[in-house]
């Protein structure tokens, strides 16, 4: 239980995210919202390379989410791929998911999504770039 919780936890993380970006950018089209946002953050010079918060969140947390609600899938594959060390165990048939999110993850993406939100600020607040 310990552990589904955890992984849970990863997904109200991404969750609430996903809520405040939709409340900060409600201009832009969900149909395509992550694509409009990343040209949006782009043109504010705010960084969504592969090194930045932005990235650790919308690819990472994003695809944990969409695995521990969802099972296998693409997007299971993709986190495979992507952050192997996370399918440490097959948790059998109590538990929907066989990843495995640690407190030390839960800790570093709730750290990635403040950093993201502090710089998006920073930035934000003295650019002449309409948000």
């Amino acid at each position: 239980m310990k552990q589904e919780f955890l992984n849970h936890q990863a997904t109200l993380l991404y969750h609430i995210f996903e809520k405040d970006c939709k409340k900060m950018f409600p201009k832009i089209n969900d149909k395509k919202f992550i694509k409009d946002l990343e040209k949006k953050l782009s043109n504010l010079n705010i960084p969504i390379d592969e090194n930045s918060s932005w990235y650790k969140i919308n690819k990472e947390l994003r695809l944990i989410s969409n695995v521990v609600k969802h099972g296998k899938g693409s997007s299971y594959n993709r986190l495979k791929e992507l952050k192997p060390d996370l399918f440490k165990k097959n948790f059998g048939f109590l538990l929907k998911s066989d990843i495995e999110i640690s407190l030390n993850d839960i800790i570093i993406y709730g750290n990635s999504i403040k950093n993201f939100w502090i710089k998006f600020f920073d930035i934000a607040l003295v650019s002449e770039h309409r948000i």
